[in-house]
């Protein structure tokens, strides 16, 4: 406050009472520093509900249309593999590294689900996982997978993030 008071309003260094009278001042007049409440998002807006909205609608049409597939595809949090404990119990002797070691790996867990058919299929990835992996993943399973659903010739890709 005091240095506001020079900067903003001009008054001079040796006018100005000390900063320890200053706060004594504010805190009788009620200004004093409080916690400031943490405020929650708001959890739902007229656009995100528009969007969940069409979302479903899409889904519906693409689960009754037996020409098309829908699937959900996501990633989840890289694992780092190497000799560590992770603190679990086991009935045999483990052996792990004493300290923090590079971890020999590091995979990334990459799951495509189609719900209509409750089947699940995961990938591991060791590289970098951008835009281009995510289709050469999906091109990769659409290849293997080419016999099974010959008689699909729509995908409807549910993505999260």
């Amino acid at each position: 406050m005091r240095r506001q008071l020079i900067l903003t309003k001009g008054y001079e260094d040796e006018t100005l009472p000390s900063c320890e009278t200053i706060r004594h001042r504010l805190n009788d007049m009620g200004y004093s520093l409080k916690r400031v409440a943490k405020t929650k998002p708001q959890k739902r807006i007229p656009e995100t509900d528009a969007i969940f909205k069409q979302l479903e609608k899409s889904n519906k049409e693409a689960d009754a249309d037996p020409h098309t597939l829908r699937i959900s595809i996501d990633a989840k949090v890289a694992v780092k593999i190497g000799e560590f404990d992770r603190g679990g119990q086991t009935r045999v002797p483990t052996k792990a590294l004493d300290h923090d070691f590079e971890a020999a790996m590091t995979l990334t867990p990459y799951g495509i689900y189609a719900p209509e058919l409750d089947k699940l299929w995961l990938f591991f990835i060791s590289s970098k996982l951008t835009a281009d992996c995510i289709v050469d993943l999906i091109e990769q399973w659409w290849q293997s997978q080419t016999a099974r659903f010959s008689h699909i010739h729509k995908l409807v890709i549910n993505q999260d993030n």
